[in-house]
């Protein structure tokens, strides 16, 4: 991004013309699905004790219109030709992540779709469908051409919601697993108790 040179400007922001973050979001979608993004944090729908070796992300939808959550006069010696921001875009798209160092409960876990399992290793593939993202970006609005310019992808995660929510998964798969083991009673005595 441009360096923030000029003053923050606070909301509204309206030397935005109409449609300017759609096509923001839009080239954001261009940008991750010419060749999947990689992801800064990510955690699979399903539990897995093995470090994720990559996680990209593929197929990328913008569920709604970019956030901007600071903006900048981009240029001090002309104020009105160019601002920076930074923004949130949500959306949804696959999740191609792999894994190569699994430990036995994996493999009993995902017992017939590790590659090679039958060598005692393997690697797992997998794709978490539709997955809610959130991506940060940086970019700069040139205004005489109404178009965004020098965009970077500053991170990538999951929603706050969606992480939350796999964790709950990860606990609860955690908990069945140890009970399997009979290191902890059985469900109906942990909430008897």
């Amino acid at each position: 991004m441009a360096s923030r040179a000029g003053d923050r400007l606070s909301p509204p922001y309206n030397w935005l013309p109409n449609g300017a973050l759609t096509k923001l979001g839009r080239r954001v979608e261009r940008l991750v699905n010419a060749r999947g993004w990689p992801f800064d944090e990510f955690t699979p729908e399903d539990y897995l004790e093995g470090e994720l070796e990559d996680a990209k992300l593929h197929d990328f939808v913008v569920d709604g219109p970019p956030v901007i959550r600071e903006a900048y006069v981009g240029d001090e010696d002309r104020p009105s030709a160019s601002y920076d921001v930074v923004a949130t875009i949500e959306g949804h798209g696959n999740v191609h992540w792999h894994v190569s160092k699994l430990s036995s409960n994996d493999l009993d876990a995902f017992s017939g779709r590790v590659e090679g399992e039958e060598h005692g290793g393997g690697l797992l593939q997998d794709v978490d469908a539709s997955s809610p993202c959130r991506i940060e970006v940086t970019a700069q609005f040139v205004v005489r051409g109404r178009t965004w310019a020098e965009l970077d992808i500053e991170h990538l995660s999951l929603t706050a919601e969606e992480t939350e929510r796999r964790a709950r998964l990860h606990d609860e798969a955690e908990i069945r697993r140890l009970q399997d083991l009979g290191l902890l009673p059985p469900h109906e005595e942990l909430h008897d108790g």
